[in-house]
């Protein structure tokens, strides 16, 4: 009993919401849209004595069609019955998604998300033995199209399943017999899987900036991608990666074709990390475009060390020194 109650109260005294922040003065503050919109009354109360917050939206899952970004545009419609003062920009993950949301009278930017994955998580293992052609790293789910993957002569899955879905893995697990498949690897050995394969395999038809499109890259390995909404290749080097058609057999012609001829890891990890550093360039300018429009004078590139962690810790664990540095706290 007192167990349950000491974990109460932790939770209450460690509540925080789902966003970090940026700037304290102005507020500055990131957050997926999603998460905003499931707590957007717990953000109004917590938010309730700053007159101005600039929020930083990161998308999620693409709003590239006009429908879906019209939801955005309904619900700061609503919101905007409830309180002034929320000035929103949407960080987009194609220029594409830019213009679709710009033409909504929303204020967008291109600005990809994975550029705030921390690089040194990553890293290249100079030497690794290749024991696959191809590794997807994704849940399995028939959204992620697993089945496109079945002619690879060599390849890895890593990504859990709903009990709910069991009849799609058992689809993919007897299509791809030759598939090793682990439900999960621990996030800090899973560059350890990404260097032992060939080629990094993204073939969703539709999702949003796929984090491990990004992991591909910085631990050098080249990538295999269908076409899709969700903008995962913006940041792709151009000789690192080659679109393929929806059917196993052109997934396998370019996972086979990239083996043959693609860069060295160091040449694709060097050549991503410049297109990384290029979309923190446009961050670090729209934090400080922010920051000169409300009269402050500090110079956040300056600032961006101690600011930045990896995907600014939204979704993810982080310590409570930085909740308490970085968070705003539930009311």
């Amino acid at each position: 009993m007192l167990k349950n109650l000491a974990i109460s109260v932790l939770n209450r005294v460690f509540s925080y919401l789902p966003c970090y922040v940026i700037s304290h003065e102005p507020l500055i503050i990131i957050t997926y849209w999603h998460d905003f919109v499931i707590t957007q009354d717990d953000f109004l109360v917590s938010l309730s004595e700053y007159k101005h917050v600039y929020i930083l939206i990161q998308i999620g899952w693409h709003r590239e069609t006009p429908e879906r970004a019209q939801e955005l545009v309904d619900v700061l419609a609503e919101l905007e019955q409830k309180r002034t003062g929320l000035h929103f920009t949407f960080l987009c993950n194609s220029p594409h998604e830019e213009e679709v949301i710009k033409s909504k009278g929303l204020n967008a930017v291109f600005c990809h998300q994975n550029a705030f994955i921390d690089e040194k998580l990553y890293p290249v293992i100079p030497g690794e033995k290749k024991l696959y052609d191809a590794i997807y790293i994704a849940r399995v789910t028939p959204f992620k199209r697993q089945e496109l993957a079945q002619n690879i002569k060599s390849l890895r899955f890593i990504g859990w399943t709903s009990p709910l879905e069991t009849d799609y893995f058992n689809k993919i697990m007897t299509a791809a017999p030759q598939a090793k498949w682990t439900c999960n690897v621990a996030s800090n050995k899973i560059y350890r899987e990404i260097n032992a394969a060939r080629v990094g395999l993204c073939l969703s038809a539709e999702e949003g900036a796929m984090f491990v499109s990004a992991e591909y890259m910085l631990c050098g390995i080249p990538s295999v991608t269908t076409r899709n909404m969700g903008g995962r290749e913006a940041l792709f080097p151009e000789e690192a990666f080659c679109y393929v058609e929806d059917t196993p057999e052109s997934v396998a012609e370019g996972v086979y074709k990239l083996i043959a001829h693609s860069p060295a890891p160091l040449e694709i990890r060097q050549a991503y990390l410049k297109n990384m550093y290029e979309h923190r360039q446009i961050f670090i300018k729209l934090v400080q475009n922010i920051i000169n429009s409300s009269g402050k004078s500090l110079n956040f590139a300056d600032q961006w060390e101690q600011v930045f962690i990896h995907k600014f810790g939204l979704r993810r664990r982080i310590s409570i020194r930085t909740k308490i540095k970085r968070g705003i706290k539930r009311k």
